[in-house]
């Protein structure tokens, strides 16, 4: 068996390209906007820009990273929401896999 037949597909669809803008308070995490691109960079209108809240949890054997999905149309909602939505994913992390 060729060894590549097992290699995961590490290529990137050009149809799918977000540019990345990372924005914090530097106190409770950080916010990931992603907004749609099209292959030359311009900004591609007809998709949402996606909004990931990313914060770490102390626990008694380390950090726990966390990384979240926020429900906002524009980066102030999304600041608003990061604290609910980050209480969202510390419950699910404490619930671990059902």
């Amino acid at each position: 068996m060729d060894s590549q037949d097992n290699m995961p597909d590490l290529s990137m669809d050009p149809k799918a390209l977000y540019r990345e803008d990372i924005y914090t308070d530097r106190r409770a995490g950080t916010i990931r906007c992603l907004t749609p691109v099209n292959g030359d960079g311009s900004v591609d209108s007809s998709r949402p820009v996606a909004y990931v809240g990313q914060a770490q949890l102390m626990t008694p054997v380390g950090n726990l990273p966390l990384s979240f999905q926020i429900d906002a149309d524009y980066l102030a909602e999304a600041a608003r929401k990061f604290g609910d939505a980050a209480n969202v994913a510390v419950d699910k992390a404490v619930e671990g896999p059902k």
